[in-house]
């Protein structure tokens, strides 16, 4: 990733020093203008012609201090970072910055019209002028704070500021404010909300509100001081949750302030893996979730210093001995998500190390700005973006945030084609006399009845599965007649299967246009096809899956007869209808089709564009039905089935197939049946590599998740999908907002192999078995040992600030680049 243009301005950089910026219509309507605040003035830009041109300035006033005070390292040390928010109330602007200690600045830009010109084709229109009002507020010292602070009459330091979108009952803004107090026994954070008086000019305390970025106490509508005692000056903060959030401190401490009891306030430390200096970055990246409700487990975090560290760390709850009780809702990021309450009063965390490739940050210099971005529109996995360093070795840094692919086992095991039978002790080798070895098998798999389906080129084979297991019946597809004018009379020939899948039901396969369904009789042996489809045109991709129903609880369900023969338990899916939906993809129009099972009669279809379609997949995610489909370009679609259920009291004609059982629109049916429809999800179409190899879906969980044991993993109880890719691999699991969220695999599975299949016993529960081109058996399993890799661009001059466009997928970075630089 390069910069493709920067804008630099001498100006901009001669006039003082930028101290924070934000982007407003500030001085004129509907106009996006860039506002930048130095240490005097306030600067408003615009671009005209990729060059930045000032439109508007006005002085600020600032406290004056003498040289002596300035050059103090004590005051260099209390001083907070500079801190601006803005709000607009009722058409007027309203800005408020943290400019020295305890002061703030107030600025109210309100539009005020000038004149009214009218035209023939216009009834009027009226031109407007910016009024600007400038208020100075103090933060006074609270009387209600411990006594201590106030006998040392301690100035409180603002950290930072932010506005609430409401107004108190008296129509005040309502703002909240961080401050620090800074003393020779302890240091101490003052989180307290006011009341903007502009009409006096005077800041009031007002009562406890949920903050757009900072706090979220309430406190029936009285203030009360909320004093924590930190080891040294708070540097940094993240919310987890409600009344919940980790703080880091100057002498390199984390904290965790669990404020969810307002007379007893619990403070407890966290313990890092390796002695880190003061924090001053402190982002939340990711939530784990996991147990039968989908709450929320924990949280990953991404930490950095002022010098070359950096860590990636799990906040874990510790539910040792616990009892919990109904999930209850927490609000984060604006965000409802679920959190599971326990019986006492606080909650004590552990944490857990992930894993950070190449963490040293080249120079021991702090981070200058850090962005999570997750776009999964442009990327296809979560990404931190820092800028670090200082000229002549700053860099901007992209980390990939993936899961990683841990290995089990590999067997090696080279000859014929074989069944390798797992155990509990050790492997076994079985030999099956009807298995044929001289033909490419395309599907295997156990059919109701203990009956195994063995899918080659030529033929469709039926063996038992329990000894002896000999070939107990073969099916080919029926032949065809050569047109060309050299074939002799009754010369025939068998078209060769090109795809098959097999489900507990039975299988489905084609040969060039024609799709045929498979069962087994009632009396064992194989009957003849149920039911055969003629396409237009040939078939790219074909797959039989496995499809559930929720429902309400008195539903009839499907899924007994084929509990045993599932690929991996569904606990998740108790209320749940199963049946099987066969998904069809065709050559040319490059549409996918839904199609019934076992009739083979067409449901509904979608278009994929350009490019032809090569995998298909059904599978269920957070309880929601995807058709995820892969093409020969390597970028995925998934898209969402969703259908109506009959209401109870409504009668379904009773019929011989699966088709009247499952409520498709039939003429004699009595009833609104289900309606199928297909809806692409936030119709985004995800590039993953060159040409996607393999679609599997399940929970890959492994053997073992956590050695703890304290963690119940999101992939453990909860579908998942793996995109295998001739470049990349991905997984897709269930985001935070119920949709599908894309994330990178780390480890040896990033590269290819020939093919892979899931797997499930008591030894391997829940991985997924690779063939790799050297014959080797591989089995494997996925897990949220998150790893942070990290790509670097070298740049010139001294990063300042960070941005990032998701409509175009760049980064921004702002520069101060000397004027030896900028000569050159």
């Amino acid at each position: 990733m390069k910069p493709t243009k920067t804008i630099s301005c001498k100006k901009l950089q001669t006039s003082g020093l930028v101290r924070a910026a934000t982007v407003a219509a500030f001085t004129r309507p509907n106009v996006r203008q860039l506002v930048v605040i130095k240490e005097t003035t306030l600067e408003v830009w615009e671009i005209d012609r990729e060059k930045p041109v000032m439109i508007a300035t006005t002085g600020l006033w600032v406290l004056v201090c003498n040289c002596e005070v300035l050059q103090s390292p004590t005051l260099n040390a209390v001083l907070g970072p500079t801190s601006i928010d803005r709000i607009v109330i009722q058409g007027v602007t309203l800005v408020a910055m943290a400019i020295y200690q305890n002061m703030i600045q107030l600025l109210l830009v309100a539009w005020v019209p000038t004149s009214r010109h009218k035209e023939k084709d216009l009834e009027g229109s009226i031109s407007f002028r910016p009024v600007v009002n400038e208020y100075l507020l103090c933060l006074k010292n609270d009387s209600s704070f411990i006594n201590l602070a106030f006998q040392l009459r301690r100035t409180p330091i603002i950290l930072d500021l932010s506005f609430i979108e409401e107004l108190d009952y008296k129509g005040h803004p309502l703002l909240v404010v961080l401050s620090g107090y800074d003393g020779l026994v302890y240091d101490l954070v003052n989180i307290q909300s006011y009341t903007l008086d502009l009409a006096n000019a005077q800041i009031h305390h007002g009562p406890w509100k949920i903050s757009k970025e900072l706090l979220f106490i309430e406190s029936s509508g009285y203030r009360a001081s909320l004093s924590i005692s930190l080891s040294g000056i708070p540097t940094c903060c993240e919310v987890l949750r409600e009344s919940c959030l980790v703080v880091g401190d100057s002498n390199g401490a984390l904290c965790v302030l669990d404020l969810k009891r307002w007379k007893k306030h619990d403070v407890q430390p966290i313990h890092t893996y390796h002695p880190f200096p003061p924090a001053e970055i402190l982002k939340l990246v990711q939530f784990l979730r996991g147990g039968e409700n989908g709450d929320l487990d924990g949280f990953v975090l991404f930490l950095s210093g002022p010098t070359s560290n950096s860590e990636l760390f799990a906040l874990l709850p510790d539910l040792t001995g616990r009892d919990s009780k109904t999930p209850s809702l927490a609000s984060c990021d604006s965000e409802s998500l679920s959190w599971t309450s326990f019986s006492d009063e606080s909650l004590r965390w552990y944490t857990k190390e992930y894993s950070v490739e190449d963490s040293s940050l080249d120079e021991p210099t702090s981070v200058h700005s850090m962005i999570l971005v997750d776009d999964p529109c442009k990327i296809a996995e979560k990404q931190i973006l820092i800028i670090c360093g200082m000229s002549p070795t700053a860099t901007f840094r992209r980390g990939s945030l993936g899961v990683t692919f841990n290995m089990d086992k590999v067997y090696d095991e080279k000859g014929m084609t074989e069944i390798l039978a797992l155990c509990d002790e050790d492997k076994n080798l079985e030999l099956i006399e009807g298995l044929e070895k001289d033909q490419t098998t395309l599907a295997v798999g156990i059919i109701e009845g203990d009956w195994l389906f063995q899918v080659t080129t030529k033929s469709l084979r039926v063996m038992r599965a329990s000894t002896p297991r000999v070939l107990v019946a073969e099916w080919q597809p029926p032949a065809f007649k050569r047109s060309t004018q050299r074939s002799k009379v009754g010369d025939q020939k068998h078209q060769n299967i090109m795809h098959a899948s097999v489900c507990p039901d039975g299988a489905v396969l084609s040969n060039g246009r024609t799709i045929f369904s498979m069962k087994m009789g009632k009396n064992g042996p194989l009957c003849a096809p149920c039911a055969s489809s003629r396409r237009p045109f040939e078939v790219s991709a074909l797959g039989i899956f496995e499809c559930w129903m929720f429902g309400d609880n008195s539903m009839n369900t499907r899924k007994q007869p084929y509990v045993k023969y599932l690929t991996s338990p569904r606990s998740a899916f108790e209320n749940a209808d199963l049946y099987f939906l066969v998904v069809a993809a065709q050559w040319s129009t490059n549409s996918v089709h839904l199609l019934t099972w076992p009739e083979l009669e067409e449901i509904t279809y979608v278009e994929t564009g350009c490019c032809p379609v090569r995998c298909v997949c059904v599978t269920a995610i957070g309880k929601k039905q995807y058709l995820i489909v892969g093409t020969a370009e390597g970028s995925i679609l998934h898209f969402q089935i969703e259908y109506d259920i009959p209401k109870m009291a409504q009668k379904m004609v009773p019929g011989n197939t699966s088709r009247h059982g499952l409520g498709f629109d039939t003429s004699d049916a009595q009833c609104s049946l289900k309606e199928f429809c297909l809806k692409l999800v936030n119709g985004r179409v995800l590039k993953v590599g060159g040409s996607v190899l393999s679609i599997i879906p399940g929970p890959f969980c492994g053997p073992e998740l956590d050695s703890s044991k304290k963690l119940n993993r999101i992939l453990e109880k909860h579908e998942s999908v793996i995109i295998q890719t001739d470049h990349n691999s991905i997984i897709m699991i269930s985001g935070e907002e119920g949709d599908l969220q894309p994330m990178s695999m780390s480890g040896s599975f990033a590269r290819p192999v020939v093919t892979s299949f899931r797997i499930h016993t008591e030894r391997n529960p829940n991985s997924l078995a690779l063939l790799s081109k050297d014959k080797q058996l591989v089995f494997g399993h996925v897990d949220l040992s998150v790893k942070l890799r990290w790509r670097k661009i070298h740049l010139v001059g001294n990063p300042q600030q960070l941005a990032y466009h998701r409509g175009s997928g760049c980064a921004v970075i702002t520069l101060n680049v000397s004027s030896l630089y900028a000569s050159k």
